[in-house]
């Protein structure tokens, strides 16, 4: 065998005897898979909103309306006056005071519509019949004497005497439709106006 030929088998031998100590000494690593996190699902708590306590606004206090009572006083010249008519419990005086009330109240409620508010028997007395009754009217308008008596005048199915008609204690004349005591303090100016000039003159 020549020494080439050796060196050739020997070179060869070499790189067998490397190439299986490089094959040995390599460790090969198996990837590494990391397990998947899963995050558990947040459910937000529901929010529950009270409602608002409902405001109750406080009852309007009730208006006081003040009352002006006029007394009206007036004869019914064909009405005959029974004892009867002086005891409020009897019969007779119950029917003659639904009566005033039925005649009168719609006349003074058309004519005063806002603020007459109601009508009250006081008394009947002999003479023929004198009759008395009270006529409330709310304070923000009442009506004058003269009004009163006028629109008792026109008050129908009582056979009222005009010349008796007296509004709170004064006499109505109804050919004038003036107050009679008004007219005597004009007389009474005049005379003392005449008693003036006469006793200038002398």
């Amino acid at each position: 065998m020549d020494v080439g030929r050796i060196i050739s088998i020997f070179v060869i031998l070499i790189a067998h005897i490397t190439t299986s100590s490089m094959t040995a000494g390599t460790t090969t690593t198996a990837p590494t898979t990391a397990a998947p996190t899963t995050a558990a699902p947040t459910t937000a708590a529901p929010t529950t909103v009270q409602p608002a306590a409902p405001t109750t606004a406080p009852p309007a206090a009730p208006t006081t309306i003040t009352l002006i009572r006029s007394r009206l006083t007036f004869r019914s010249v064909r009405a005959t006056f029974t004892s009867d008519l002086m005891n409020p419990m009897t019969a007779a005086y119950k029917a003659r005071a639904a009566m005033l009330k039925e005649q009168i109240t719609p006349v003074f409620q058309t004519a005063f519509p806002s603020t007459f508010k109601s009508l009250e028997i006081v008394l009947f007395s002999n003479g023929s019949v004198i009759n008395k009754i009270d006529l409330s009217f709310a304070s923000t308008f009442v009506p004058n004497i003269t009004q009163i008596a006028n629109t008792a005048i026109s008050v129908v199915g009582l056979d009222i005497e005009s010349s008796s008609i007296d509004v709170n204690g004064i006499r109505f004349t109804a050919s004038s439709g003036v107050v009679s005591h008004k007219i005597s303090l004009v007389t009474a100016s005049c005379l003392v106006l005449l008693s003036w000039l006469l006793s200038s003159q002398q």
